[in-house]
């Protein structure tokens, strides 16, 4: 007999997570993602040179990253027929968001996703590809 996915996500996290802390848990593994996303977003900008400091730049890494869940979600979602559309147009504010409160080019905003994206690469291989194993094991 098979169940449908709602309810067997519902079982999974029926057995790791307490009864009403299910909005808790979210609000924390989303501030994990949104510190990491800022942190990587700050060592791209970092390694362009975009940078002026970790105390001055972080927080606005932060601010953008936030901003960027905040805008680019719904403008995925609004485009509903063409979201090949919304993903481009997203991408295009989040680069302007980039560029805007870093003042950098365009050409420095696109870099910084780039090499954004290579260190979610290297975080993948190098933490989250050995818990895979140590949990299949």
């Amino acid at each position: 007999m098979s169940i449908l996915a709602g309810q067997a996500l519902q079982f999974f996290y029926g057995q790791m997570v307490p009864r009403r802390m299910e909005s808790l848990v979210f609000v924390f593994i989303y501030g994990i993602s949104l510190l990491v996303s800022s942190l990587v977003l700050y060592f791209a900008l970092r390694s362009l040179g975009a940078t002026k400091g970790f105390v001055q730049d972080f927080p606005k890494a932060l601010f953008t990253s936030f901003i960027r869940d905040l805008i680019i979600g719904p403008i995925i979602l609004l485009i509903y027929y063409h979201p090949i559309i919304g993903i481009l147009a997203g991408f295009i504010v989040w680069l302007g968001l980039v560029k805007y409160i870093f003042q950098t080019t365009w050409v420095k905003a696109l870099m910084s996703w780039i090499i954004a994206g290579l260190i979610y690469l290297v975080i993948m291989i190098f933490i989250l590809l050995p818990l895979a194993f140590i949990y299949i094991r």
